[in-house]
């Protein structure tokens, strides 16, 4: 006689796997923050020193840590599929989420508490307190789905993703904290080396140094902030930090690094170029040629250009190595 079907089947609950609980740790995050992140007009006192790490801080870490992920799930690799696998077999541990949710809580009221107080020394002990009970909770969040010891584990097999994904959000956080001064700054040399570059050339060169106005009595042109070329100069460094990491087995830091410096001056110089065609061409009546093609479409083509020539000149470095040839 047949047993019944239901005592041959013994009842399991599968553990997620590592996809699975990124999405629900992603989830939980998300909804964390959007209960706890001020929605007030939260201004504390410039003077403070803590200020720039406690308002600016928690939104880069959380970059970091994602881009951290990203990074891993993009590169795979024999060590991150056995970390993948140990994780899958360990169950989720739900008893960390009444503790988590507990520290996110003192989290939000740490926040408010910071509404409406002047004090500076009583302000510095909250945000601190807000800063480090942010950290707890991030901690236990990722505890719940991922045992503190792979964590660890996963940290030592991919230090070098770990530094890469710290560094590349390093760079943003400097860049956001003083792009003000970095673009006015870049917009000032733009305009000096573009003036350099007329002036042999355009007798009837008209020069506005304070607003940054360069051109002919029948053509002229401001250069703003976002002509001063820095945001291509920045597609081709994140590009060769990009690159570096992913052929990091052929090619060396100090390789990249070597074959990025002039591709970054060259970029800089044919934007220069590129404004100083743009006058030429509106002087000569080419106005909707200047501002159509020069103005719009040649800046990208540039930071293209300079991309492929980096490539380019990093894999003949990489062959005359290779070939003994110095």
């Amino acid at each position: 006689m047949q047993a019944p079907t239901s005592r041959l089947i013994k009842p399991c609950a599968p553990n997620l796997g590592v996809r699975g609980r990124a999405v629900l740790l992603g989830l939980l995050f998300a909804l964390e923050w959007h209960f706890t992140s001020n929605r007030g007009s939260l201004t504390l006192p410039t003077s403070a020193p803590w200020r720039f790490w406690d308002l600016g801080l928690s939104k880069y870490l959380a970059s970091a840590l994602v881009l951290y992920a990203a990074l891993i799930a993009a590169s795979g690799g024999e060590r991150v599929n056995d970390w993948a696998n140990c994780v899958s077999a360990v169950p989720i541990r739900w008893r960390f989420l009444l503790p988590q949710i507990a520290v996110i809580t003192g989290v939000s009221i740490a926040t408010q508490l910071l509404h409406g107080a002047t004090n500076i020394a009583w302000l510095g002990v909250v945000a601190l307190l807000r800063i480090a009970l942010g950290l707890a909770g991030i901690a236990l969040g990722l505890g719940i789905f991922f045992p503190i010891r792979l964590q660890m584990r996963l940290l030592h097999d991919t230090r070098p993703t770990l530094v890469l994904a710290c560094t590349i959000i390093g760079l943003a956080f400097a860049m956001n904290q003083w792009k003000a001064q970095l673009w006015d700054s870049a917009a000032g040399m733009t305009f000096a080396t573009v003036h350099s570059i007329l002036r042999p050339f355009v007798p009837q060169l008209t020069v506005d140094a304070a607003h940054r106005i360069l051109g002919t009595p029948r053509f002229r042109v401001r250069i703003a902030d976002t002509c001063s070329g820095i945001e291509g100069i920045g597609l081709i460094c994140a590009f060769g930090v990009a690159y570096a990491w992913r052929f990091r087995d052929r090619f060396s830091p100090t390789t990249i690094a070597a074959v990025l410096a002039p591709c970054l001056v060259l970029s800089y110089v044919a934007n220069a170029v590129r404004i100083a065609m743009l006058i030429v061409l509106g002087d000569q009546g080419a106005s909707n040629v200047a501002i159509n093609l020069f103005h719009s479409e040649i800046g990208c083509g540039i930071a293209l250009f300079v991309i492929s020539l980096l490539v380019l000149m990093t894999e003949r470095y990489y062959t005359l190595s290779t070939s003994g040839i110095e």
